[in-house]
């Protein structure tokens, strides 16, 4: 078609038709297009476009109109209060602009999007959402005829990748390019391209405050119209730093309640942050209640209380707080007063730490004026700062462009999929640092969006999602990963603000209703949990009453629908990128394993006190709002990490380091170090460590080696393989090779020389020569030998010759045989010449159950072919007076090694005595036992002894026999041992004698009894005499069996013996009902008095006190101690009665506080009071511990009535103690523990356990415990010193 036949047109549908070939269809793309031409001017017409008198940017009305009639750039510098963010669309469309094409009007903030549309629309008399609309993230309410569109200057940036020449716009207006954030710079530098190609395009930037002259300079001299300001002067007044009590503001509003009432009658004072406003607030509201309405006002209030700041109230004055949000776009009416504390939180991201980091910074001073420019429009108005105007001068003029301060990622990451070529060339106004796009190229490396300088296929794909690229990137991992169902709606809740809300005033009810949701490994899952719970109230409740359950769990409402809209767009991104949803839920690791695809650089490892190392040696901490902000797992991953006052990890989750490390493959630095040859492997085994950001994943993991090096691992094959025999299972060559070596060894063990086999060095050589560059490990060397020629093979077998330096090796197995006789056994013998090593010389190894058996004479003898070196070492020490007459010596070695080896002489007796009587009978030489000095022996002549179990385990091993007997004495288990001679049954009387232990001999060699005194309870009813029991003499296995039995044996032996003052102490005690109520659920009365007397006839007589081995000591400690006895029964009587009472009334207590949080603690608790208070309690007791068994339960019981809301502390000081418990319990188990020391360390545990549990009442002055060995003050390092002391003694440690 024509441009002569084609009607007026959208702009957008020109160049489509231009395109076209002529037919229908462009018919009736120009027939549409026309009529929507023709409604755009019906609309315009219908029009207010006449600029508000009184504003200055109307006064330049004709001027601005004429330059966007003539250039394509206008640059706006209008004071605060000119009126052009409402009056310049009026401009554009009395310009003619909006009839082919949109005016499109951005804005930093989507609040600031819907007051100026409303605005304009009220203006203009166009109804919002038709000729005046407004779009931000979520919310479009425009139309095909719409003029005049306000939107997010983020929302135009997204438009680009559907319209990259904007086609649809006739004007761009870019209003608060002041701020110079990065979509405004992003969008500036685009403009700026563009205008190129575009030359029908009007662009108007405009702003408050500006640097003209530059802005002037980037667009080519664009032409500048500077406008004047307020309507009415403003008053600045500096009033020196606010102090810490805030008085400077109260003083202020103080003094504007003084002033006389004006038109504009409100109040604005800036704060940094939504904290810094709710404290203010709460101060305002004790001093100025009655007089002032106190209002917030930032950027995460909800849409009701917004709307309250920007509706004008005739009822009481206003105090708006607010955030940097009123500084700019947004007019909240009604103002005659500013208060500006001189402070934002300003974002700033650290390139070298690659934090985000939100300090508070003292503003520009383009941002003081902007915020003194927001009264003075009604009526003169009055600005107080709070600094002095020499900090004003001192500070910079514009604030730091964004570009400068954030991350780059997301620019980087869109400039490349739409194709604008290099960053670094990017006409940016202020071109970031070239550190900060190589910062941001890094990241997205991280992501694998870009390598080699190149976007990847994931990169594109990442692109086309509208979120953060490290949230694309979860998301793009979770369809691998079968989650990303879960992840889309993680992914949509990061990307938008929490929809919960915390209101200071109402911190704990919001807490507590947010608690439900609460995931406690994760915060990730917490937002599933959430949705979920929305969905559901969703599908049962009307919208308005989903609402009003939303506001009681205090979730905004406002918000949930942005979380939703942004969740169905992903869902919409991901189904066009072709991912899949999953039917299955993801596990816990697949979902956070994708969270870690994006998050690799926040990740952290626990260090202590809830202190985490992060990526690049940073020290963070959880949030304290997180649901894991009490938790400590060792490696988290969080959401985002910020520096406020310190360092947070926001929302955070638990991950293992395997999960890091699979995803991470491409960022780890791995170090092997220490490679050394396995032979359970078989190949050569490196140690390698993986970090990850400095941040160690695995520390000294064993890794094959061989892929690292090749040669180093071939070369340890050949030596510690080959050479040395380092290979399981060798190959047939290796075993023979193997087998001749050990052989040609053996014979340099017996001939005790090292000059028979061929050095390691040469025989590696040989191997060198045989085995291929290629075999580096056992398997290859396997691989290659099946496939070897039969030739080759034989090549590979070793003969003697090949192996030895020398021939001349003579050994006799009569002179170094391989077995040691004895009786009708073959004791095994090995031989080694290694000096200095314990096994030097000749080892015998002995069964455990023959060790009695040998004797020690045999063994002097060592074997023929090394008698003749131990009768040479043996004569050189004898006295030189004597030595002398043997000389020279080896003359007559000869004849007396003949001597010795005659079978009627060899190992019969000793050697030192035979030498001596042959030295008597061939030289006439006395010799005493005095004269031989055993010290001159050497070692290795003397005959080594390992004994070992049946299962060829080594027990003990030495060249001294007696001393291993004397060591596995209590070892050597009884054979078969008949006792039934030392045993005596219902003794009245102690024995004459009862010794320590006794020996008898059985069929497997000597056995060892430990006889004692036993306690056998009736069976019936009681005997004629009123018996208790019988008391019977008993030989025992071991001598802890004998003690536990003495206790009882030993007291009812002595209680037998007291007559009248046992019957006596009978019935006292059968008076005590009350004792028996509270003993009733440990046994029965008559169990409790026999158990009672008992313990006082032990306390009494022997306990802590040797105990009487003689019928004559026995009577003579009952004599000594008979007057002890009713003071000892009153003292046990009235502490059992106060330990059964507390008993009583701790089981009641537990039964009380039965509850699912307290469990772990309670059966904590239940378990200390059986081992307190068992049923046998005074038998497991000793005395000196007695008086303080009432305080430990005491400290049980104030530990439990301080249990709720101490729960957390309880169960760490559990996580303390429980270690030793266990450790406790395994002494107790093993072969080797003494009762005596068990209940020491019992109830030093127990003192512990009161101090830490019960500290006030262990400080109490009380009988403090007499412990052996032990300070009085117990602490968990002693405990834990006592409790390793009796682990090593008892073989445990």
């Amino acid at each position: 078609m024509t441009s002569s036949s084609q009607p007026a047109v959208m702009r957008r549908d020109a160049f489509k038709l231009s395109r076209m070939a002529a037919g229908d269809k462009a018919t009736a793309l120009t027939e549409a297009s026309a009529q929507l031409y023709q409604r755009r001017q019906d609309c315009v017409r219908n029009l207010d476009c006449n600029l508000a008198s009184g504003l200055p940017v109307s006064e330049a009305g004709e001027r601005i109109r004429e330059l966007i009639a003539n250039h394509q750039v206008v640059i706006v510098a209008g004071e605060t209060g000119s009126g052009k963010t409402t009056q310049l669309p009026k401009i554009c469309l009395q310009a003619g602009l909006g009839r082919s094409g949109i005016i499109g009007h951005t804005q930093p903030r989507r609040i600031a999007a819907r007051t100026v549309a409303q605005r304009i629309a009220q203006e203009t008399g166009a109804q919002l959402g038709c000729e005046v609309g407004f779009a931000v993230r979520f919310s479009d309410q425009t139309r095909d005829d719409t003029l005049v569109k306000v939107m997010t200057d983020g929302l135009l940036l997204a438009e680009i990748r559907q319209d990259r020449f904007l086609e649809k716009y006739d004007a761009i207006i870019v209003d608060e390019a002041h701020e110079r954030s990065l979509n405004i710079d992003f969008l500036l530098g685009f403009l700026h391209r563009l205008l190129k190609k575009r030359k029908d395009l009007k662009v108007i930037v405009t702003s408050a405050t500006i640097d003209v002259g530059r802005f002037s300079e980037y667009f080519s001299g664009a032409p500048v119209v500077e406008v004047g300001g307020r309507t009415y002067p403003v008053d600045i007044e500096y009033r020196g730093q606010i102090d810490e009590d805030d008085n400077q503001l109260i003083n202020v509003l103080e003094e504007i309640d003084a002033k006389p009432l004006s038109k504009a009658r409100d109040v604005l004072a800036f704060f940094s942050g939504e904290r810094e406003i709710f404290d203010a607030a709460k101060l305002l509201r004790r001093h100025f209640a009655n007089r002032f309405e106190i209002l917030p006002l930032y950027a995460r209030l909800s849409a009701a209380d917004q709307r309250r700041v920007f509706t004008q109230s005739a009822a009481r004055r206003r105090i708006v707080l607010a955030t940097n949000v009123a500084e700019t776009s947004l007019t909240v009416p009604n103002i005659g007063y500013v208060i500006d504390t001189g402070l934002a939180r300003v974002a700033r991201y650290s390139y070298r730490s690659k934090l985000q980091r939100l300090p508070i910074e003292p503003i520009s001073q383009a941002s003081a004026n902007q915020r003194a420019g927001r009264c003075g429009r009604v009526a003169p108005g009055v600005c107080y700062r709070l600094f002095d105007e020499g900090d004003f001068q001192a500070r910079p003029e514009f604030t730091d462009a964004e570009i400068r301060r954030v991350n780059l990622a997301s620019v980087v990451l869109q400039m490349q999929a739409l194709g604008l070529g290099d960053i670094y060339r990017f006409p940016f106004i202020d071109p970031p640092e070239h550190k900060a796009i190589k910062d941001a190229v890094r990241l997205l490396e991280e992501l694998c969006a870009i390598e080699a300088g190149k976007l990847t296929s994931l990169g594109r794909r990442m692109a086309r999602m509208p979120v953060d690229p490290r949230l694309a990137a979860m998301l793009l991992a979770s369809d691998d990963q079968g989650c990303l169902a879960q992840m889309l709606i993680i992914v949509s809740a990061l990307a938008v603000q929490d929809v919960r809300e915390r209101p200071i005033e109402k911190a704990q009810a919001a807490d507590t209703a947010h608690e439900m949701f609460v995931d406690e490994q994760s915060d990730f899952l917490t937002y599933l949990n959430l949705w979920r719970w929305i969905e559901q109230q969703r599908s049962e409740l009307t919208n308005s009453r989903w609402q009003t359950a939303l506001r009681k769990r205090f979730i905004n409402p406002m918000r949930v629908r942005e979380w939703r809209e942004i969740y169905r767009q992903l869902k919409t991104v991901c189904t066009e990128l072709g991912l899949k949803s999953n039917s299955t839920p993801g596990n816990f690791q697949q979902i956070h394993e994708s969270i870690l695809v994006g998050s690799l650089s926040q990740i952290g490892r626990h260090e202590e006190r809830g202190t985490y190392l992060a990526a690049r040696n940073q020290r963070m901490s959880i949030f304290p709002g997180s649901g894991m902000a009490k938790r400590s797992p060792k490696w988290i991953v969080a959401a985002e990490i910020v520096e406020t006052r310190r360092v947070f990890a926001r929302c955070v989750a638990r991950v293992e380091s395997p999960w890091i490390e699979a995803r991470a493959q491409h960022l780890l630095r791995r170090r092997s170090s220490d490679p050394v040859w396995s032979m359970k492997r078989g190949e050569v085994v490196a140690y390698e460590s993986v970090s990850l950001y400095g941040l160690v994943l695995a520390e000294r993991r064993p890794v094959a080696y061989h892929s690292i090096d090749p040669v180093f691992c071939r070369d340890l094959l050949i030596r510690e393989g080959l050479v040395r025999g380092g290979v399981q299972d060798p190959p047939a060559f290796l075993r023979h090779n193997l087998e001749l070596a050990a052989q040609i060894l053996d014979a340099e063990a017996k001939g005790r020389r090292r000059d028979l086999l061929i050095s390691e060095e040469d025989l590696a050589a040989k191997y060198d020569k045989l085995i291929p560059r290629h075999v580096c490990r056992v398997s290859d060397l396997r691989h290659w030998f099946k496939k070897l020629a039969s030739e080759r093979k034989r090549a590979l077998f070793f003969d003697e010759k090949a192996l030895l330096r020398r021939d001349d090796i003579a050994l006799q197995e009569t002179d170094f045989p391989s077995y040691l006789q004895v009786s009708d056994l073959e004791l095994p013998l090995k031989y080694r010449f290694a000096p200095g090593q314990p096994d030097d010389g000749i080892t015998v190894t002995i069964p455990v159950g023959v060790l009695p058996s040998i004797n020690a004479e045999l063994l002097e003898w060592s074997v023929p072919g090394m008698l003749p070196g131990v009768v040479e070492f043996w004569l050189r020490s004898l006295p030189k007076n004597k030595r002398k007459l043997l000389a020279p010596l080896p003359d007559k070695m000869p004849q007396l090694t003949e001597r010795l080896l005659r079978p009627q002489i060899y190992r019969q007796g000793r050697l030192l005595t035979v030498l001596s009587q042959l030295l008597r009978d061939l030289h006439r030489i006395d010799v005493t036992a005095e004269d031989w000095d055993k010290g001159r022996l050497p070692e290795h002549l003397r005959i080594r002894c390992a004994v070992v179990d049946e299962h060829a385990k080594e027990l003990a091993a030495g060249r001294d026999l007696q001393q291993i007997k004397d060591k596995l004495a209590n070892k050597l288990e009884p054979t078969a041992a008949d006792f039934s001679a030392y045993e005596q049954a219902d003794i009245e009387a102690f024995p004459e004698q009862l010794p320590d232990h006794i020996v008898v001999r059985t069929s497997g060699g000597p056995t060892v009894g430990f006889p004692g005194l036993s306690f056998c309870r009736p069976k019936g009813t009681r005997g004629e005499k009123g018996s208790r029991g019988s008391v019977n003499l008993t030989v025992f296995v071991s001598a802890v069996d004998r003690d536990i039995a003495n206790r009882h044996g030993y007291a009812q032996l002595a209680l037998t013996q007291l007559g009248k003052p046992g019957q006596f102490f009978r019935r006292e005690l059968n008076k005590q009902k009350q004792l028996g109520l509270y003993f009733a659920s440990l046994g029965n009365a008559e169990v409790l008095a026999e158990e009672l007397l008992l313990s006082v006839t032990w306390y009494c007589y022997f306990d802590g006190r040797a105990l009487p081995a003689t019928r004559q000591d026995f009577e003579q400690r009952m004599t000594e101690h008979r007057g002890d006895l009713a003071e000892v029964f009153g003292l046990t009587l009235a502490s059992f009665e106060t330990v059964l009472k507390l008993r009583f009334e701790l089981v009641g207590l537990i039964d009380r506080l039965q509850s699912p949080g307290l469990m772990p603690s309670l059966d904590d608790a239940k378990g200390e009071l059986e081992a307190l208070v068992p049923s046998n309690v005074l038998s497991v007791t000793p005395w000196r511990f007695l008086p303080s068994l009432p305080f430990y339960l005491e400290g049980l019981k104030h530990r439990l009535e301080q249990l709720r809301g101490h729960v957390p502390k309880d169960r760490q000081l559990m996580q303390q103690v429980k270690p030793l418990h266990q450790r406790l319990e395994a002494i107790k188990m093993s072969q080797m523990h003494d009762p005596l020391i068990d209940a020491e360390l019992h109830f030093l545990l127990q003192e512990l356990r009161l101090r830490l549990f019960a500290e006030p009442l262990a400080l109490q002055k009380r009988p403090k415990p007499a412990f052996v060995g032990s300070e009085s003050k117990v602490s968990l390092k002693r405990v834990e010193e006592k409790i390793r002391r009796e682990e090593q003694r008892v073989g445990l440690a």
